[in-house]
């Protein structure tokens, strides 16, 4: 479980905060009453999170949530506390609401994707490794991430690319080795796999360069 909060949650940080999201405070008078509320909720929400009250703090940012506080703002707060608890089923529920609002934000995708892989949902997170495929993210985390999955996945030909491309782009990145690793039992099972089938060949069909196999004898 720790090991997946020290995953989840640095990549729904980068998620809320690489968009840009925090928001933008107005004067009182311009402030529609239900923003105010969501902000007075979220404010709450995290003040009690960081005293450790988890139940009360969720229920605040679930409010906040339900009253227009955005799903960047909440879902990173939200998140670890569920780690914290081993609650995988409403970390994914509160993931998925959030996609149901941007279905095609990768970063969100990777981490239902994860969520479905700790709850033993194989088939689901297969198919949405296959959907983060198609929407070609370019940040380190997703293409790590997809080189990793289609390794383990048994599938050497489509890992090698994402893999050869993190290497190539982010040298100096700390998983590095472990990208390099994972290269080298590629080139190692292919090398295995060529010499197998070289075996596998009838002598007949082997012959040095320039012969002729012999004529039967009598």
């Amino acid at each position: 479980m720790k090991t997946l909060a020290r995953v989840l949650v640095p990549l729904c940080m980068l998620w809320a905060g690489g968009l840009g999201c925090s928001r933008q405070h107005t004067s009182a008078a311009t402030t529609p009453p239900t923003v105010v509320g969501a902000e007075q909720w979220l404010h709450q929400g995290r003040r009690l999170a960081q005293q450790g009250s988890i139940g009360r703090a969720e229920e605040y940012l679930l409010a906040a949530w339900s009253e227009g506080a955005s799903a960047h703002e909440v879902l990173p707060l939200l998140l670890p506390m569920c780690l914290s608890e081993g609650r995988l089923r409403t970390a994914l529920e509160y993931v998925q609401r959030a996609r149901r609002a941007d279905p095609r934000d990768p970063q969100l995708l990777q981490i239902s994707i994860s969520l479905h892989m700790a709850l033993g949902h194989s088939l689901l997170a297969r198919r949405e490794i296959e959907t983060l495929a198609l929407l070609q993210p370019q940040y380190r985390q997703a293409i790590h991430f997809l080189g990793e999955q289609f390794f383990q996945l048994g599938q050497p030909e489509r890992a090698q690319p994402y893999l050869e491309h993190y290497k190539d782009t982010w040298p100096d990145a700390p998983d590095v080795p472990w990208v390099n690793h994972m290269l080298t039992r590629i080139a190692q099972d292919r090398h295995d796999a060529e010499q197998l089938s070289a075996r596998a060949l009838p002598s007949s069909v082997i012959q040095p360069e320039g012969t002729l196999p012999e004529a039967g004898r009598p």
